[in-house]
């Protein structure tokens, strides 16, 4: 591959990241009340409304701070695997961040159960088929 291929897919690769890190910017700015400058919020801004305009709409604080637990995992987890490319294959993580972040992924888990429990009358009986 020709370094100008190589470059045009670091490029288009940055843009996501660049668009998660707005999204999680705007979700800390949100959660933690940190003042931004004008400047950046008009920026935040034109990101989130170009991934989706309504994305951030009907949220609770809750569910804020589970997608900006998400977003700050995957960028730590992606950081480990760049610093670290030898690093053993597996999830071995030590940093409280990424283990928080995964215990919030895993608990969405828990709503999905419940209304798949609801909806379905037998679901306590199929649980205990199960096991």
């Amino acid at each position: 591959m020709s370094q100008k291929l190589l470059m045009a897919a670091v490029h288009e690769l940055a843009a996501s990241m660049d668009a998660l890190a707005a999204l999680g910017a705007e979700l800390r700015r949100r959660r933690e009340g940190v003042a931004v400058p004008a400047a950046v919020d008009a920026l935040l801004q034109e990101v989130i409304a170009r991934v989706g305009p309504d994305l951030l709409s009907d949220l609770t604080p809750d569910q804020e701070t589970t997608a900006l637990g998400v977003i700050d995992t995957f960028f730590r987890q992606a950081s480990d695997l760049l610093e670290r490319p030898a690093r053993e294959p597996g999830w071995s993580y030590h940093d409280p961040v990424v283990i928080n972040g995964q215990g919030m992924t895993s608990r969405q888990f828990v709503g999905t159960f419940e209304a798949a429990a609801s909806a379905v009358p037998d679901f306590g009986s199929l649980a205990s088929i199960a096991k």
